[in-house]
């Protein structure tokens, strides 16, 4: 699991380069058996009745470096926000605990049932907690459309996500700006010329951009050899993601 596993870089048969996870195991026997009553009830007596190793790895585990704003969740799920940091709540999995807060120390708990304890100041370790069980939201679009409804047909249709984050991208970059404020960057600051140039072609480089697209499109600029099942955090920073 997470103690032994390692990331090595491999090669696919496209050619592209990708991190690796290896040497991880679904379980061990150092891991929470599938059938532990933890995973049912993550009380402190049921923690303390499992073995150091194993508390270990829940401690090293239960940390996600997947993260989003409650309203940006909000807008699939029918959650709401309050208490300490107005967090998500609303939902099972959200209010099973009396979470405390992570600072001050006058107010620390340990009533997060997935934890690694820390007694040092400031409280920065990263609390677990169980996987929420929301319903979807109701709310709707100015058209009555519920939003959930939108997410997945965008989710469901690379193309229909495409045309609609370009509609999107053009307000939020001109949001608050007249005319005369603005001005068109070079060719290279748009979206797709760098990742064409990145995979060696070359036709778009002899003419303005824009007309390479209004001539070709639509302009399918994904790198081919991407990988669709890593690209990003472990060696992002060196790793194309095709756009």
């Amino acid at each position: 699991m997470c103690p032994d596993g390692e990331f090595v870089t491999t090669t696919t048969e496209t050619g592209y380069e990708f991190n690796l996870l290896v040497n991880g195991k679904a379980e061990t026997a150092k891991d929470l058996k599938l059938d532990d009553k933890y995973w049912k009830e993550p009380n402190l007596d049921n923690w303390n009745d499992l073995k150091p190793t194993t508390q270990t790895n829940i401690q090293v585990c239960a940390w996600s470096n997947q993260f989003a704003f409650p309203w940006e969740i909000g807008m699939y799920w029918n959650l709401t926000v309050g208490g300490a940091g107005k967090r998500a709540m609303g939902c099972p999995g959200l209010d099973d605990y009396d979470y405390g807060v992570v600072n001050p120390a006058s107010e620390w708990t340990s009533a997060w049932p997935f934890y690694r304890p820390q007694k040092s100041e400031p409280r920065h370790s990263f609390q677990g907690s169980p996987a929420m069980r929301c319903g979807l939201t109701g709310n709707t679009d100015s058209n009555g459309v519920k939003l959930h409804v939108i997410i997945d047909e965008m989710a469901l249709d690379n193309e229909n996500f495409a045309e609609r984050f370009l509609e999107g991208w053009h307000q939020m970059t001109t949001n608050g700006y007249s005319d005369s404020d603005l001005v068109n960057g070079p060719d290279n600051g748009w979206l797709g010329h760098y990742s064409l140039t990145e995979q060696g072609e070359t036709e778009h480089l002899g003419m303005n951009f824009e007309d390479f697209v209004s001539e070709n499109g639509p302009v399918i600029f994904t790198d081919p050899k991407a990988d669709p099942y890593i690209c990003g955090h472990r060696g992002h920073a060196s790793t194309s993601c095709g756009i």
